[in-house]
């Protein structure tokens, strides 16, 4: 099982008198490796002005007080590493408690997976497994094959408690058949448990994990390539040649759309052109069975509103916002990605910023970092000619036609995550990007395969997918949020 983390736990009532909510002033970054020990870096991302000193606890023992940035505390976990509780207060000048947040570093959360319990096949097939889902998951169904011929396709009314025992007609084959139990969720996720099923009846467990990988396939002129098959792909792991499990299309995989937008004070004098255009990319991207969720940021970062299903609440919100302040970009797109949190399926950020970061406290390594790790597709759409101040020419959004020298740092951003970055100059090329998106995000593939090779902690394997009959296309692959056991 892998180690993952929670963040922002600790409840409201766990907290001190006078306390704002948990995470609400500010964030406690989790550990990027899957395990913590020893001594270990735990840096906080800052979202309200006012904080002069965080104070880190762990297992409520105080272990470290910072009176200033950088926000960056370095504390000694148990080794070897079990589950602890890392808590934090901010405290203002005079030393009030202005938030908390907490996260749990080496907890074992209940994950969704399939387990095949008993096997046999004298004189009849006999399957018996248990299906695990995650809190708050809601079952779509069970697959029952044997080799790739479907025995059974069960509803979640069918399958009571996640447990299922079923009964078959086993004409007699050969040693080598597997019997295969599929679980889907309703966002899309699969899982599955194989086994080989000899002659005599006994069972041989197959110790596989079963990988999502996350695909873009482009032509030379970078459009999405649509109408491609299983067998059209080709996929090395570390150099090995793997069987590819399956291959799915967007619309089949639900999708979670993050959403965050600059709300400094240069964004004015396009504001309702950007609104307009983002409405439309939302209404034209999100469907009844996506999700999406709203980020602002200027001097600071707001989650304005949380993942939700309604694509009219989040264009209602998004009209309530107004521009005004400096600009945290790098902060924001760490805090957008902690919105993704372990949830499977397809993913997307969206970033719609002038690419000036003048607030940010955060490292863009850390956020490269957070970004494959969690194998979320960064899209940026940096604005270009923004307002640099008096003096120069005028750019077509109003001040002086330059770049700002961060673009170069947004680009690593995007090409690590297997996104894109469009560089934009007027409302017009905001529209084209945000149509250019929802094609790329409206055209993916997810590609699934077993390895025998399970990944360390917080470090993909290599892997190479391409499409061998086809040499002028591209592939892109981006590993999903967790290997699938």
């Amino acid at each position: 099982m892998s180690i993952l983390f929670a963040s922002g736990s600790l409840s409201l009532q766990a907290a001190e008198p006078g306390a704002a909510p948990s995470g609400s002033v500010f964030r406690l970054l989790p550990p990027l490796d899957g395990e913590a020990s020893g001594k270990t870096v735990i840096e906080a991302l800052l979202i309200a002005p006012g904080i002069r000193t965080i104070v880190f606890s762990v297992d409520g023992v105080e272990v470290s007080r910072l009176k200033g940035p950088p926000w960056r505390a370095k504390i000694k976990l148990a080794s070897p590493a079990r589950e602890q509780a890392i808590e934090a207060k901010a405290l203002d000048a005079e030393g009030r408690i202005l938030g908390t947040d907490e996260i749990r570093v080496n907890r074992r959360l209940r994950r969704f997976q399939v387990a095949i319990l008993e096997l046999g096949s004298s004189p009849e097939l006999r399957v018996r497994a248990e299906i695990t889902t995650p809190e708050g998951a809601t079952l779509r169904r069970v697959v029952i094959s044997i080799n790739n011929e479907e025995l059974a396709s069960l509803s979640p009314q069918e399958v009571p408690d996640g447990k299922l025992e079923r009964v078959f007609d086993y004409p007699a084959r050969t040693a080598g058949d597997f019997v295969r139990v599929a679980a889907t969720l309703e966002d899309g996720s699969v899982v599955e448990d194989a086994q080989l099923l000899s002659r005599s009846g006994f069972r041989q467990e197959l110790d596989v994990q079963l990988v999502q990988l996350q695909l873009m396939v482009t032509n030379k002129q970078g459009y999405p390539v649509r109408g491609l098959r299983r067998e059209h792909f080709g996929i090395r792991e570390e150099g090995v040649s793997r069987e590819i499990a399956d291959l799915f299309v967007a619309d089949e995989v639900a999708l979670l759309l993050g959403l965050a937008i600059d709300t400094s004070g240069s964004m004015q004098r396009i504001w309702k052109e950007t609104q307009a255009a983002a409405s439309s990319f939302l209404e034209e991207t999100l469907t009844d069975s996506d999700q999406g969720f709203l980020v602002a940021f200027d001097t600071q970062v707001r989650l304005v509103e949380p993942r939700t299903s309604d694509i009219g609440r989040l264009r209602e919100s998004f009209e309530l916002l107004v521009p005004g302040g400096g600009t945290a970009l790098f902060d924001s797109i760490v805090f957008s990605l902690l919105q993704f949190d372990r949830q499977q399926g397809r993913r997307g950020l969206v970033v719609l910023t002038d690419g000036v970061d003048s607030n940010s406290t955060v490292d863009p390594r850390r956020v490269m970092e957070f970004g494959q790790k969690l194998g979320v597709p960064l899209y940026i759409l940096a604005l270009e000619g923004g307002d640099r101040g008096p003096g120069g020419g005028r750019g077509p959004l109003g001040g002086a036609a330059t770049l700002d020298p961060n673009v170069g740092s947004l680009r690593l951003l995007t090409d690590a995550t297997g996104g894109r970055l469009y560089r934009v100059r007027t409302p017009e090329h905001i529209q084209r990007a945000f149509s250019q998106i929802n094609l790329a995000l409206r055209n993916q593939y997810v590609l699934t395969y077993y390895t025998d090779n399970p990944p360390e902690p917080g470090k993909p394997p290599e892997v190479l997918v391409d499409v061998p009959n086809f040499k002028k296309l591209k592939v892109k692959a981006v590993f999903g949020a967790d290997t699938i056991d």
